[in-house]
């Protein structure tokens, strides 16, 4: 069995932390000064005022951990809290690498905005995942017209993918989808025979006009 990469989705998260979370000084004149003016932020981590109480945790929260000196598990997913001993034992996935698991003590957590987080399942995807979407992406946009029916954002189950697409400009709330069992077969003719499927499901709708989606080349 190949083994599962998640670096593309901690690059992913870092990025966005680093672009909409991190605060940043306001004009150059406020970068002496002992408390510039600041802006950027909107969604950050928040600080578990009571870490021995584990109903403040959800499994799935995206943890910042605090205590301890390996850069490899400063973020971190959480599978599970169990009472120790010694506290709280934090049961946490890996962002990153191979998405190893461990169980960490001592330490102190915060977890991020989790309304935030859910706009952002890519984060939890494998390497092979994100190949694939910027293959569907790809794809589409290189031989097909998107001006009225543009592809989504693909929805993974394990192997399986759920292909989706939406009517531009509000046409329409309907959208069609199709899983495949295994993405890693798709081919490119596949990949476009899926979204022009896509496409006849919004025509026979009666929700667009039929109009040719090939491009010419």
């Amino acid at each position: 069995m190949n083994r599962l990469h998640f670096d593309l989705a901690h690059q992913k998260l870092t990025d966005y932390l680093l672009h909409f979370c991190v605060s940043r000084i306001h004009g150059t004149r406020n970068a002496a000064v002992e408390r510039p003016r600041t802006f950027g932020t909107h969604a950050g981590f928040v600080s578990t005022e009571v870490p021995e109480d584990p109903s403040l945790l959800h499994a799935g929260d995206l943890l910042l951990i605090s205590g301890h000196r390996n850069p490899l598990w400063r973020m971190a997913w959480l599978k599970r809290v169990k009472l120790g001993e010694c506290g709280p034992e934090y049961i946490v996935q890996s962002t990153q690498g191979e998405g190893e698991v461990t169980c960490m003590h001592n330490v102190s957590v915060s977890f991020f905005h989790r309304p935030t987080l859910a706009q952002h399942p890519e984060w939890r995807w494998t390497n092979e995942q994100h190949w694939f979407m910027d293959r569907w992406l790809e794809a589409v946009m290189q031989h097909r017209d998107t001006r009225l029916i543009a592809p989504m954002m693909p929805v993974f189950f394990g192997d399986s993918v759920c292909l989706k697409a939406r009517g531009r400009f509000g046409i329409s709330d309907f959208r069609p989808e199709k899983t495949i069992n295994d993405f890693r077969e798709m081919t490119q003719d596949s990949i476009l025979s899926c979204y022009d499927e896509l496409c006849q499901q919004l025509h026979t709708d009666k929700v667009l006009k039929a109009t040719p989606t090939e491009v010419d080349l």
